[in-house]
């Protein structure tokens, strides 16, 4: 049945790939063209309103850090609660002159390349068709396009992962590689110790990102000294801002001193698998505040806290966490700020998201019919493993939207298949 309906498909919209793919430059210049376009007018529209939390916090240090030249938030002395990397990105437009339209628009700019580096790295992988397929599945999933008109992290986490995912698969794609030519072998180093260093970045963004380092190993083998190169790059961006916490506050912090209150929103007697930060722990934070523990202290006592109820309640914890996994690919979340979320705004997501996951899960199914790329693999290696990693402190779509994109190229792949292009081979070579 499958077979018939692909077979019916492909012959209805043949002609109009043909067409496309003959001007795949042209197609995907104006699909890049239209969304900066939109971008622009969408972030005048919105203007210099900050909607949400996060985003009015995000400026405030970012100023702080563009007129004094501080990392702080209150002005009393340096924090590290929020991650450094959108902040400082903030910063550095603020002393281009740029104003909070601008900075959205950046967002967009941003979202364009995501797009450009998914496309790049789908059309290597399978061919022109689902390059393009990639392109259009991106367009039509109007998260990305939201969250681009937010001064929020992720739409520069998105592009800084897609980026480093082209770098570090640049000339490794192959299931049994080639020995390389002359100079090759230097090449690909390069590739991976900037692989890392973007990385680093995306973990000084979005922490939680700190699990595609054991992740390297597994994603370049056999090729280690590659692994090595990316992981020690990733580990020394990230390391000197270690160090200068260090200096800050006379105690190790890796990256922000927010982890331990994410842990225990995630880790508590009233949370459940799509509870976010909907969870009272206002006792917590009340013995914390009594103690008058500073910043890093506090983080520390809520830490342990949240260690201690997974000590506690060993097989509820464990429950809890799978029900996070699962929620992980959940197409609504209950969310913490009013008119943040709104009902046709979840009938989009399950309109949009559902599809896609239903694609992956029937992809992952036929894997014996159309074997997976060496592409696809790395790519659903790195998608199901953020959902464990998420699920250690909570899931919320915001968080998952950068790692969808991957979903995006695993699914235009196969549409690419189904519709009757040859399955292609191994990854050839990164063009010169």
């Amino acid at each position: 049945m499958l077979n018939r309906a692909a077979a019916w498909a492909s012959r209805r919209i043949e002609r109009p790939l043909s067409w496309l793919e003959l001007r795949e430059r042209h197609v995907v210049g104006v699909c890049i063209a239209l969304l900066l376009i939109a971008g622009l007018v969408y972030s005048l529209r919105l203007g210099d309103a900050l909607r949400y939390y996060d985003e009015r916090e995000y400026f405030k240090i970012a100023s702080y850090l563009a007129d004094r030249g501080e990392y702080t938030l209150n002005r009393d002395g340096p924090t590290a609660f929020r991650p450094p990397g959108y902040p400082a990105l903030i910063a550095a437009l603020l002393l281009s002159g740029a104003g909070v339209v601008l900075i959205r628009f950046a967002n967009f700019v941003l979202l364009a390349g995501s797009l450009l580096l998914t496309h790049h790295l789908v059309k290597r992988a399978a061919g022109v068709r689902a390059g393009l397929i990639a392109v259009g599945l991106a367009l039509a999933y109007p998260v990305f396009f939201y969250t681009a008109g937010t001064l929020y992290p992720q739409t520069v986490a998105a592009f800084l992962l897609v980026l480093s995912l082209a770098l570090l698969f640049r000339g490794a794609g192959a299931a049994d590689p080639a020995p390389l030519p002359r100079g090759a072998g230097r090449a690909r180093l390069w590739s991976a110790a900037l692989a890392g260093v973007a990385m680093g970045a995306l973990t000084l963004v979005v922490p939680t990102f700190l699990f595609l380092l054991p992740l390297l190993f597994l994603l370049l083998w056999p090729d280690l000294r590659s692994a090595v190169v990316a992981a020690a790059a990733l580990v020394a961006v990230v390391g000197a801002w270690s160090v200068r916490n260090y200096l800050a506050f006379d105690s190790f912090v890796l990256v922000s001193s927010n982890s331990g209150l994410n842990f225990l929103l995630g880790n508590s007697e009233q949370a459940t698998g799509g509870s976010g930060v909907n969870v009272d722990i206002s006792h917590h934070l009340r013995d914390a505040a009594a103690a008058g523990l500073n910043e890093i202290e506090r983080d520390a006592y809520l830490r342990s806290q949240g260690v201690r109820y997974v000590l506690e309640n060993k097989l509820d914890a464990l429950g809890l966490y799978f029900s996070k996994v699962l929620h992980y690919f959940a197409f609504r979340n209950q969310l913490a700020t009013e008119g943040e979320g709104a009902g046709w705004q979840d009938l989009v997501m399950l309109a949009t998201y559902g599809p896609l996951l239903l694609l992956f899960v029937a992809r992952l199914a036929l894997f014996r019919r159309f074997p997976l790329l060496p592409l696809e693999k790395r790519l659903v290696a790195i998608y199901v493993a953020s959902a464990f990693a998420h699920a250690v402190f909570f899931s919320r779509i915001r968080f998952r939207l950068p790692l969808d994109l991957l979903l995006i190229a695993v699914d235009a792949i196969f549409l690419a298949r189904l519709l009757g292009q040859r399955a292609p081979g191994p990854e050839g070579p990164a063009p010169a």
